[in-house]
């Protein structure tokens, strides 16, 4: 009968404390079941092994050769086992790691440095690698070639974990010499050439169905780009307008002297989540680093 089948944890277990303790009352009072079931234990020992194991003795049981000879091995397939199942524990200051995110510049410039900072002040070996989100970021998640993506999380996985946050509300950029400037309605939005980003295809474009809706030919599209934050130097002197999230918009004012603008009409507010896969869920180190992305109201 040496098979793998006929040996369960609990048999191991049941070996070990028989070698330590050479009794069966009190290997079963340290297995916490009663003798009878020790002595049967040992019978399905005997016969997993194929030897007696243990010879009875006056002072109790005397081990054979070969129970002693599965004395150090025993030790160490239990040592294994609890060290595969014990709690993953790590000290931060000793912790060493690359982290991936995938993100838009605007959330690398508007968030993360905090989290970064707040990460780095307790763990100063964990090294961040930032990447301009793009359509291949949910793939490369998938992969287990990105630790964790921060964006709208639109058409992610469902197997995908999410978190909120922070919202962020949409707004019209323009130059402070575009005619409308001093006051944007839902005429001169559709009117004036828009920049968009390249990734927002119809399906995700608000702006779009509210064209639709309304039977308005939409917008004009000027440019494409592949970030965000690629759409403000080009507003500077064009008469193309963006929508663009408001933290972006607030760059845009400070760095290009750009003129930021409420929407004529209702957008959706974007919903800022940090995303990762369902393998890292419970893993102790992400689960760590998570713990400091914090949602803001």
């Amino acid at each position: 009968m040496n098979q793998i089948n006929n040996v369960d944890l609990n048999l191991l277990k049941s070996l070990s404390a028989l070698l330590s303790e050479k009794h069966v009352g009190r290997a079963a009072e340290r297995m916490n079941i009663t003798q009878s079931a020790m002595s049967h234990t040992l019978s399905r020992l005997r016969d997993a092994f194929d030897d007696p194991l243990f010879i009875r003795t006056s002072k109790g049981l005397e081990p054979t050769s070969r129970a002693l000879e599965l004395v150090e091995p025993l030790d160490a397939v239990l040592g294994s086992i609890q060290a595969l199942i014990k709690p993953q524990t790590f000290e931060p200051e000793s912790l060493t790691l690359r982290f991936r995110i995938h993100t838009h510049e605007f959330i690398a410039a508007s968030y993360l440095p905090r989290v970064v900072s707040d990460i780095t002040s307790k763990a100063p070996n964990v090294v961040f690698d930032l990447k301009n989100y793009t359509e291949e970021s949910y793939s490369l998640l998938e992969s287990n070639d990105v630790d964790l993506i921060i964006g709208s999380g639109l058409d992610a996985k469902e197997h995908f974990k999410q978190k909120e946050l922070y919202q962020e509300r949409l707004v019209c950029l323009m130059n402070p010499n575009h005619k409308a400037a001093k006051g944007l309605t839902i005429d001169s939005f559709f009117a004036h050439p828009q920049i968009r980003i390249s990734a927002l295809n119809t399906k995700n474009d608000p702006i779009h169905r509210y064209a639709i809706q309304h039977k308005i030919r939409p917008p004009k599209i000027a440019m494409y780009t592949e970030t965000l934050s690629m759409q403000l130097p080009f507003l500077c002197d064009s008469d193309a307008l963006a929508v663009v999230p408001e933290s972006l918009a607030k760059m845009g004012v400070e760095q290009y002297g750009l003129v930021s603008q409420p929407c004529p009409f209702d957008l959706p507010v974007i919903s800022i989540k940090a995303l990762w896969h369902e393998r890292n869920q419970s893993d102790a180190v992400h689960k760590w680093l998570r713990g400091f992305f914090h949602s803001v109201s």
